[in-house]
Parts: structure tokens; sequence; C-alpha cells
């Protein structure tokens, strides 16, 4: 295995305007996107998506790969929701 190359990344700029690497590997997509939800020092920098070719392309993470998101209750305090 060593050092063989086994695809290349582009850099790219998403609908939004995020800066984004993208491949492709046999028939996998490879996207890299900078983790936009990161809110502590052990969450990762970037985030990697690997999808099929025949999907559309994601413009940009959707929700954090770990950890929990608060959501804001309608009349009371944030819900926390773990993933």
């Amino acid at each position: 295995m060593g050092d063989e190359k086994k695809t290349g990344l582009w850099a790219k700029k998403t609908k939004n305007g995020h800066d984004m690497l993208s491949g492709s590997i046999g028939d996998e997509r490879i996207m890299v996107f900078k983790n936009e939800f990161k809110t502590e020092e052990k969450h990762p920098d970037y985030i990697i998506k690997f999808m099929p070719k025949t999907q559309p392309v994601l413009d940009q993470p959707q929700m954090p790969m770990t950890g929990s998101i608060k959501k804001p209750m309608a009349n009371g305090p944030e819900e926390e929701l773990p993933f």
C-alpha cells in the first residue's frame, strides 16, 4: 500500500460561497467541508462526506456529525437533542 495515490481533491465553492474540496474514489463522491458547527476544540475542523456519484452534491453539512444541538422550544427552555 505505502504511498500509493488513491485520488485527488479539487478546491471549489458551494452555491452559498463556502469553500470545499471534492473528488471521487470508484463509485463514491468525496466532499470535504469546514465544520461550521465546531464549538469546542475537541470537535473536528473538517467534515468528510462520502456519497454515491448518482446522488446530487450537498451544498454544505446540514448538522453536526457528533455531539448535540440545542433546539429552542416554543414555550420553554432549550431542549438538547443527542446525535
